[in-house]
């Protein structure tokens, strides 16, 4: 299960008419674990950029990223050693 922080777009809808609702989204700090671990396997510049953002304007904290880093080299490691195979 992936932890939520309830969002409201209270303004916003304001500003354009609409009643607000209140949206279930996932925290930044899980974000930022997901976004980092999908640059390691895709090397998409969109992730990096997701990462930056996700660190300055949320705040996202790098405590879950470490606790991912042992998973994600061991899976490096598989990905680059069956790509010599082949």
């Amino acid at each position: 299960s992936v932890p939520v922080t309830s969002w409201g777009p209270g303004n916003f809808a304001r500003r354009l008419g609409q009643p607000s609702q209140v949206v279930a989204v996932m925290g930044s700090d899980t974000a930022l674990a997901d976004k980092v671990a999908a640059w390691n396997e895709r090397r998409l510049v969109r992730d990096l950029y997701d990462a930056y953002f996700l660190v300055s304007r949320l705040g996202a904290r790098l405590s879950n990223v470490e606790s991912r880093i042992p998973r994600l080299r061991k899976r490096s490691r598989m990905t680059r050693g069956s790509s010599r195979e082949s």
